[in-house]
């Protein structure tokens, strides 16, 4: 799992707006609310996942910020789309998870690195830089 209950509750304002979120039967029970939000981060570090698994082996470890970070805005936004909300309200985390969609899908598609120590993939094919001496010729 990419990344934490702890993260999520520090970006969404505290355990209680997290309990608000993944507490079905109001009864306040930290066991059900810690696992349901366990099933969420589930859900949101194997999105990331499907995305790397074509590229690189997944589960991820160590895990890149990169991956640790969309993880935690799949994770917000699953939980904004979970809990009750007015009709005209807008999950404030789609924005940030599209964009990190498409960063994923760059990477998948090699034209981003996951990894700043990644060294970037070559482009197949070959370059003659210096003159042939095969008699005479620059073939």
């Amino acid at each position: 799992m990419y990344t934490t209950q702890q993260l999520i509750e520090d970006e969404i304002g505290g355990h209680a707006r997290l309990v608000e979120a993944l507490d079905d039967d109001g009864g306040g029970d930290d066991t059900a609310v810690a696992a349901a939000c366990a099933r969420v981060i589930t859900r949101a570090s194997a999105a990331v996942d499907a995305f790397l698994a074509g590229r690189y082996p997944v589960p991820l470890s160590p895990v890149p910020a990169l991956a640790s970070e969309a993880a935690l805005v799949f994770s917000c936004e699953l939980l904004f789309n979970r809990r009750r909300q007015a009709a005209d309200e807008k999950n404030p985390y789609t924005a940030r998870a599209h964009d990190f969609r498409e960063r994923l899908k760059h990477i998948a598609d090699r034209k981003e690195s996951l990894d700043a120590r990644e060294k970037p993939a070559f482009l197949p094919g070959a370059a003659i830089t210096t003159p042939s001496a095969l008699s005479g010729s620059s073939l």
